[in-house]
């Protein structure tokens, strides 16, 4: 079972990555209402079934968690201030894109009422999960680095991914396009990370 819970991290990139081609080429925070709103018409059944798919992947992040945290408390020798921090990070940034991806889905079902307003909340959100999900990949690739129970390229990727959100969490002070891509360079990263590291707790259980 903890050799699955190490290989449900991909099933949670591919959910999420299946729903980006339903929502696809999303708009800037800072474009005219006119063409989110028009986003929003026009790709109304992807972006709910884009918040669907990731719905149901939050199991698998949940369960690849639980082969996270038994590797990462047992690379700490019992302390768990690293697993703990990697955690709550987790769950913080997963609980705020929800949210996020729930305003998405409800301006779809709304047929694209109050798009702008609706649209930079949710841009705000995902700012705001940046931190959150810096910090779960700092406590992993930190420790990784110190303990070596990640090869160093993975905890770079980690570590990657992290100074990206750290970026992209500007994105709750302004519309301007950069911090969404930076969000989006951040994410992709992570995803190898869960990719690769889900690879090598399969390969070397704890």
């Amino acid at each position: 079972m903890e050799r699955y819970g190490a290989l449900a991290g991909i099933g949670f990139v591919v959910l999420n990555v299946v729903g980006m081609f339903f929502a696809p080429s999303p708009p800037a925070p800072s474009d005219s209402e006119e063409k989110i709103f028009n986003w929003f018409v026009d790709n109304d059944s992807g972006i709910r079934t884009a918040t669907f798919l990731g719905a149901i992947s939050i199991v698998f992040m949940l369960w690849f968690l639980g082969t996270l945290w038994r590797h990462m408390s047992k690379a700490e020798g019992g302390s768990v201030r690293a697993s703990v921090t990697s955690a709550a990070g987790l769950v913080g940034a997963g609980a705020l894109w929800m949210v996020a991806a729930g305003v998405q889905s409800t301006i779809a079902l709304l047929d694209g009422a109050g798009a702008k307003g609706f649209y930079t909340l949710s841009s705000v959100l995902m700012g705001a999960a940046g931190p959150f999900l810096a910090a779960h990949l700092l406590g992993a690739n930190l420790l990784a680095l110190r303990t070596k129970w990640l090869p160093s390229w993975i905890a770079g990727i980690g570590l990657l991914g992290a100074t990206a959100q750290l970026v992209g969490s500007a994105g709750t002070m302004t519309d301007a396009d950069w911090p969404m891509y930076a969000g989006m360079v951040g994410f992709l990263a992570w995803c190898v990370w869960i990719i690769a590291t889900g690879l090598q707790m399969y390969r070397k259980p704890a």
